[in-house]
């Protein structure tokens, strides 16, 4: 669909993400990342294309992206070292 999102960069080296689709930047969503096992960590919200998941540490997490029109599931990597 033309909601695809793209999430940037990936891997991250500070936990700050950026969301865009094909229209630019998405305005807003929620966002959570679990773990590779389905645990829930952390929800946040992206706002103007950005997305702090700063709290989190270095590891592989799958993040699942959502709003009215978008309904996007990925994995990120973080790497801070």
């Amino acid at each position: 669909s033309s909601n695809t999102i793209s999430i940037s960069p990936n891997p991250s080296m500070d936990g700050y993400f950026t969301v865009t689709t094909t229209e630019g930047a998405v305005k807003s969503a929620k966002a959570v990342a679990y773990d590779l096992s389905g645990k829930e960590l952390v929800s946040g919200k992206v706002v103007e294309g950005k997305l702090d998941l700063s709290t989190l540490g270095d590891g592989m997490y799958v993040l699942k992206i959502y709003n009215e029109s978008i309904n996007e599931t990925r994995k990120v990597i973080i790497n801070k070292k």
